[in-house]
């Protein structure tokens, strides 16, 4: 199944090394 993970709930408006802010995992 595919989990979408909204930005505030993954890496909010902080951002991780290469991982964008606000970037929706997927």
């Amino acid at each position: 199944r595919l989990l979408i993970v909204p930005p505030e709930l993954a890496y909010g408006s902080k951002g991780v090394q290469e991982i964008p802010p606000n970037a929706t995992l997927e």
